[in-house]
């Protein structure tokens, strides 16, 4: 598309909306101030936060809940460098997102100028891409070239920042960049998935593990149909609470402990052995367990621990293959038996626990009031060690991206300010 001449801001703006920038959060300021209204005029949401940090942390979160890059836009100096967690906790969780910032004046670098820092060099460590604009007509280069990278591959933060006095500069027939697409589908080698369903359906004492990523990969329809063909015992944690409804008969959430000491077979599903898993390792599992790992990010295979097999591609398509080997019912109710009687008694005293009005409330007290009156289709944000591991017992979760926990993937403490 090729119109007549622009201002930098509105042709940034243009930009933005032309890669499906719905969601823009931040704080405005000179210079960046004239793209917040130009993105405005566009249809494009601008919400205004109280501190940069907020706004990092809460475009991360919708980048993941639309599997797409939204964008923090902020000032420069302190403006960019509130963002930073914001940047770590998106790198940690692999959430696409893009923050865009000023700095200051090119012929002014070096000299002191006005909230002059080394931006570039602060967001280094946490991105999968940054870049300076030299030029106004090199603004959308950079920014498809982010875009492509947030969401290719593991995602993750980009970040772009534009001079001050490249923002004041007008484009005389601006050409803007086609939409990057959606990333491609990887699909799983067919003697993986052989290797993964013969050892499954030798299993014993099965246990499936299913991660966050199979939330962001949409991949949740495909799971509950291939956990009905199974009916093997599952365990989700934090963020990915939701895929499969809590109430699921296959939760053993309230037998977590036993499920994981006495697994024979452990099938991860997108969730990597980390701390919330205890590294897979003794004495939280047996020594001696096999590991099916399936997942689609290469950087944590054989993480932790060597993957007796590992199936590796986009998460709907594994989950496809696996539906289509056509496994059926594993042959497990004696597992099943010992798993229901401690779900049972586990269940009981947690009842007994959440019935306690004694003052001062306990947490399981405080959530067994607060349960009943949380709307269906609620986010649920936690925070806290108590809040979280007590909370994620009594609090339930039907639906998937519903919640936005701290302590799940996240390393860091989640705030999400909207």
């Amino acid at each position: 598309i090729v119109i007549g001449i622009m201002e930098g801001a509105e042709f940034v703006a243009r930009c933005l909306r032309d890669q499906k920038i719905e969601i823009v959060f931040g704080i405005v300021g000179i210079p960046v101030t004239p793209i917040a209204f130009a993105l405005q005029q566009l249809g494009v949401k601008f919400h205004g936060f109280r501190n940069e940090q907020s706004a990092a942390y809460a475009i991360g979160a919708a980048g993941y809940l639309t599997q797409h890059p939204q964008c923090c836009l902020t000032v420069a100096g302190p403006g960019m460098l509130h963002t930073i967690s914001g940047l770590l906790n998106a790198q940690t969780n692999n959430w696409p997102m893009l923050l865009l910032s000023a700095v200051s004046e090119s012929d002014e670098t070096g000299k002191g100028s006005f909230q002059e820092s080394k931006q570039m060099e602060a967001a280094a460590p946490y991105v999968k891409y940054s870049a300076r604009v030299e030029h106004l007509n090199r603004f959308g280069y950079h920014l498809t070239t982010a875009m492509r990278l947030a969401k290719y591959g593991k995602p993750g933060p980009v970040y772009i920042e534009i001079p001050a006095d490249v923002l004041k500069q007008k484009m005389e027939n601006p050409t803007f960049f086609p939409l990057i697409d959606a990333p491609p589908k990887i699909f799983p080698d067919p003697s993986s998935i052989e290797s993964a369903i013969q050892m499954i359906s030798a299993a014993k004492r099965p246990m499936l593990v299913v991660g966050v990523s199979v939330a962001y990969e949409l991949a949740e329809d495909g799971l509950n149909r291939l956990l009905d063909q199974w009916k093997i015992p599952f365990l989700s944690s934090g963020m990915s609470k939701g895929i499969i409804s809590d109430a699921s008969p296959y939760s053993v959430a309230s037998a977590r402990s036993l499920a994981l000491l006495e697994c024979d077979v452990l099938v991860t599903l997108g969730q990597d052995l980390n701390w919330l898993y205890s590294f897979g390792e003794t004495p939280k599992f047996p020594s001696d367990y096999k590991w099916v790992q399936i997942e689609s990010d290469i950087d944590k295979l054989h993480h932790n621990r060597h993957a007796d097999v590992v199936v590796h591609a986009s998460l709907d398509k594994c989950i496809d293959a696996l539906e289509k080997a056509q496994c059926g019912e594993l042959k497990i109710q004696e597992w099943w038996n010992k798993l229901q009687s401690k779900k049972e008694q586990n269940e009981k005293s947690l009842h007994i626990q959440c019935q306690n009005r004694e003052i001062p409330m306990s947490y399981h007290g405080v959530f067994d009031r607060i349960r009943d009156h949380i709307p269906k289709d609620a986010f649920i944000v936690s925070e806290g060690a108590n809040t979280l591991d007590i909370g994620r017992i009594i609090l339930p979760t039907i639906s998937a991206r519903s919640r936005l926990d701290s302590g799940g993937d996240l390393h860091l403490t989640f705030d999400v300010t909207i």
